[in-house]
C-alpha cells in the first residue's frame, strides 16, 4: 500500500513539474511578445523567436486567426506551447474530465501567431490562450495587434467577449494607432494559473484589464454581462 502511495505522489509531483516548465515557457514567450513592434520587427527576429520555441512559417490558412487570415497578403508564423503529455493523457477516453490531473487544467495550449508584410516586417501579431479546466466553461483568450486594415481604419482598441456553448470568448484587439497604455491593456495576460491546481477557471483572471474594459463597454451599450462572471471571485467588477 506504501509503495502505491509512493507512485502516485511520485506522478503528481512529476506531472506538476511538465506542467510548471510549460507554463513558464508560455510566460516567457508572451514577454517576447510583448516586447515585438507592429511595423518595425523584423523577418529575421521573428524566425528567431519561433525557432526559439520551435515554431515556425506556416502555410495553411486559418480564416479565425487574424495574423494567418490575409494569406498571401502576409506570410504567416506560429508557435505552440503545451503540455504535450499532461494533454494526452487528459484526452484519453477513460480519463478525460476525471481528476487523475489534480495540477494544471485538463487540457491548455497557448499560441502565438505573427504576419509579416511584403517589406518584410511584422504587420501582425496574436497571442492566445486556450483552457479546458474541469467542471468549468472552456476558455478561448486572444491578444493581437495589427497594422490598420485600411487607410479609411480608424479603430485603435476594441474588446469582445460572448459565452457561448460553454466556452468564455474573450478578444482584445489593437491597431498600429492605439496608444502605449491600450496596447499594454490588450496584452496584459496573466498565466501564473496555467500552473495553479485547476488552471486558468476564468477569462477575467487570464486578461483582467481586458475585463474591466469589456464591463465598461457593457454598460454602456447596455447589454448584460453573464451572471456565473460577475459573481466569480476571481473577477473585479467596476
Amino acid at each position: 500500500m506504501g509503495a502505491i502511495a509512493a507512485l502516485a505522489l511520485i506522478v503528481e509531483v512529476s506531472s506538476y513539474l511538465i506542467n510548471l516548465r510549460a507554463s513558464r515557457k508560455a510566460e516567457s514567450l508572451l514577454r517576447d511578445v510583448r516586447e515585438m513592434l507592429v511595423g518595425t520587427t523584423t523577418r529575421e527576429e521573428v524566425n528567431r523567436i519561433a525557432n526559439r520555441y520551435g515554431g515556425g512559417a506556416v502555410g495553411h490558412h486559418n480564416g479565425s486567426v487574424p495574423c494567418e487570415s490575409f494569406i498571401p497578403r502576409w506570410e504567416p508564423y506560429r508557435i505552440e506551447i503545451e503540455s504535450t503529455v499532461l494533454n494526452r493523457i487528459g484526452l484519453l477516453d477513460r480519463l478525460h474530465d476525471t481528476r487523475f490531473r489534480i495540477f494544471g487544467a485538463t487540457q491548455w495550449k497557448v499560441y502565438a501567431s505573427f504576419g509579416i508584410d511584403e517589406a518584410g516586417r511584422l504587420s501582425c501579431v496574436e497571442y492566445s490562450v486556450y483552457s479546458d479546466p474541469l467542471d468549468r466553461d472552456s476558455l478561448r483568450l486572444r491578444a493581437n495587434e495589427s497594422l490598420p486594415y485600411s487607410a479609411a481604419d480608424h479603430d485603435t482598441y476594441g474588446v469582445g467577449g460572448r459565452n457561448v456553448h460553454y466556452v468564455q470568448l474573450l478578444v482584445a484587439s489593437v491597431t498600429t494607432r492605439a496608444t502605449t497604455e491600450q496596447r499594454q491593456r490588450a496584452f496584459d495576460l496573466e498565466l501564473r494559473c496555467l500552473a495553479h491546481i485547476g488552471g486558468c477557471r476564468a477569462a477575467c483572471e487570464v486578461m483582467p484589464s481586458a475585463w474591466l474594459d469589456y464591463q465598461r463597454q457593457a454598460l454602456q451599450e447596455g447589454f448584460a454581462l453573464p451572471r456565473d462572471e460577475l459573481d466569480d471571485p476571481r473577477c473585479k467588477r467596476l
